[in-house]
């Protein structure tokens, strides 16, 4: 079979050599003929229910915060009365087999999550309908049927975070997907659990065939099937290359230069268990907490005290480096009800909805400053545009602090408050606004998005999508000069900084911080402690010279190679 390569919407870093298990979930028939007793239907849904549910629970054992919250958040349907009512009465008042009732019942259910058009709403959908195709191969007789073993790529439609969580003990292993994307809780986890996978491969399962040779390259999101022999050594060479570099920065620390610029290299997180990783990675604290992830459900947005334990528990475990918790970004005004408009993109999103939803505002802000009083929570402020949404919002947070105070609840009184530069319009303005704000935050992502007027989720234009672009570097260059005018910190918490290639460029730009993945951190520290300042000042001055992201990618890609050639061998394809 010739070689053929395949590419993902998002991965879990990490390289895996092995043969490819498929793993269908899709095949099973609901059985449509007329059932024999009430009784025997009620059953076996019971049985079946129960024995999910305890499943569940044993493999949520021993973990606590997010990751349980997620495993319960899965279930609850399971466990709720009316929804098993529900089942009951059609079983009995249909005349038809438990299965069916069961699947036309969750049909109902997941019906309205999906009519709010979000996407992180569209993946719990996923989820539910995942773990319902569970119960009913349950019913039908087919047990635990993930019987993957170390060294095996597993190729599937979708997965739960609860099998994520089962394959914890069989590393080396990998996971390819069909659907999925960054806000999956089953890549969340494959992150948290360094399980390297590739989300949203197209088809996939038509492509290929148990017990195939392939590559998992979680670094590039890309699935490599029936690689040639050349290749494969090449992969083991940077696997090997891996172990050594992890290895010496988890005994050693990060490698020391003779002349660098101190960058801090700090994490994204989605959920209090991601602090694990970046201190076994010697990181230098949360640079973005993405809590629209980690309180997903709109019913908690509302909910102080829930919130405030989440965030003091990150407090405390990345204590005495910085927390930034971003507010809650329900980013396309579709996260809600009540938000559907005709161009989200450009509609209530980010600050714009919380100025709008101020019970929501309140709850959040209040539970961050709860949290604050070691001195180490920042707050981030996501999707200004405009000067006056910076003053509306600090004057706010002024009133609640005076609350708070009446209440006598400790907190940190001079919390420092950043803003997202998202839009050009903030970025040319960042020299008139710095005065005004404790610190700059790049979200490169949507940056690169509103700068050339491209819905990165669109494929008819999604070629036009490029982070490498020349302009958004020149951009990136404008809000540093104008923030550091006024001694403000500048962080890119971006997919750009994860990027080694991009990470260089930005060094060179001035950039004081850089935010990635967890499990990127020793990647990024080894070019921000290793490589000469000065060598990468030169580079972005050229950078800012070119014409295209191809350029800009390939002059980078030339640099790297030449200055840390054993990382370039392990993060470039």
């Amino acid at each position: 079979m010739k070689e053929k390569i395949f590419e993902g919407i998002c991965s879990s870093k990490g390289i895996v050599i092995g043969k490819i298990r498929i793993f269908d979930a899709e095949k099973f028939e609901i059985d449509y003929k007329p059932f024999i007793n009430v009784k025997e239907e009620y059953l076996k849904f019971e049985k079946a229910r129960k024995k999910i549910i305890n499943e569940w629970k044993k493999i949520s054992y021993g973990w606590r915060g997010q990751i349980s919250k997620i495993l319960d958040a899965q279930i609850m349907m399971l466990e709720d009365n009316e929804f098993v009512k529900k089942v009951k009465n059609k079983i009995e008042e249909e005349k038809i087999r438990a299965e069916k009732a069961f699947f036309e019942t969750l049909e109902e259910f997941l019906r309205k999550i999906e009519e709010s058009d979000n996407e992180i709403f569209r993946e719990r959908a996923n989820e539910i309908r995942y773990l319902g195709k569970r119960v009913i191969l349950e019913m039908q007789g087919y047990g635990d049927f993930i019987s993957a073993n170390p060294g095996e790529i597993i190729v599937t439609k979708d997965l739960l975070p609860v099998d994520i969580l089962e394959l914890k003990n069989k590393k080396p292993i990998g996971v390819v997907t069909e659907k999925g994307g960054p806000s999956s809780h089953t890549l969340i986890l494959a992150r948290e659990l360094e399980i390297p996978m590739i989300c949203g491969v197209k088809d996939i399962l038509k492509e290929v065939k148990d017990g195939d040779e392939a590559i998992l390259d979680g670094f590039n999101s890309k699935f490599i099937v029936e690689p040639s022999k050349s290749l494969i050594e090449q992969y083991e060479r940077k696997i090997k290359n891996i172990e050594i570099l992890i290895d010496r920065f988890i005994k050693k620390g990060p490698p020391k230069s003779k002349e660098r610029k101190k960058i801090a290299v700090l994490g994204n997180i989605s959920m209090p268990e991601d602090i694990k990783i970046i201190k076994k990675y010697d990181g230098q604290g949360v640079g973005l907490f993405r809590t629209e992830i980690a309180i997903w459900d709109p019913i908690k947005w509302r909910d102080e005290n829930y919130q405030a334990e989440i965030y003091q528990l990150c407090a405390q475990e990345i204590f005495p480096d910085p927390l930034v918790v971003r507010l809650l970004d329900v980013g396309a005004g579709r996260y809600y009800p009540g938000y559907s408009e005709r161009n989200p993109f450009l509609g209530t999103r980010g600050i714009r909805f919380l100025m709008k939803e101020k019970e929501i505002l309140r709850a959040q802000i209040r539970a961050i400053l709860r949290a604050s009083s070691m001195g180490n929570v920042r707050i981030l402020l996501p999707m200004v545009t405009i000067f006056q949404e910076i003053t509306a919002i600090k004057k706010y947070i002024e009133k609640l602090k005076r609350e708070l105070k009446v209440e006598r609840v400790p907190f940190d009184n001079y919390i420092a408050v950043g803003i997202m530069v998202e839009t050009p319009g903030i970025a040319i303005m960042t020299e008139k606004i710095a005065p005004y704000v404790d610190f700059f935050s790049i979200g490169t992502n949507d940056l690169t998005q509103y700068l050339f007027g491209v819905d990165r989720a669109n494929p008819n234009v999604a070629y036009l999508y490029n982070d490498f672009h020349p302009a958004v570097f020149k951009m990136v260059y404008s809000i540093v000069k104008g923030a550091h005018q006024f001694r403000k910190r500048v962080c890119v918490c971006g997919e750009l900084a994860s990027d080694p290639l991009g990470a260089v460029i930005l060094m060179g730009l001035g950039i004081d911080e850089l935010s990635v993945h967890p499990s990127d951190i020793p990647f990024v520290r080894e070019i921000v402690t290793k490589i000469e300042y000065k060598k990468t000042k030169e580079l972005a001055r050229k950078v800012l010279e070119l014409q295209s992201a191809g350029e800009v990618k390939e002059m980078a890609r030339e640099f790297l190679k030449k200055n840390l050639p054993k990382l370039a061998e392990i993060v470039l394809p």
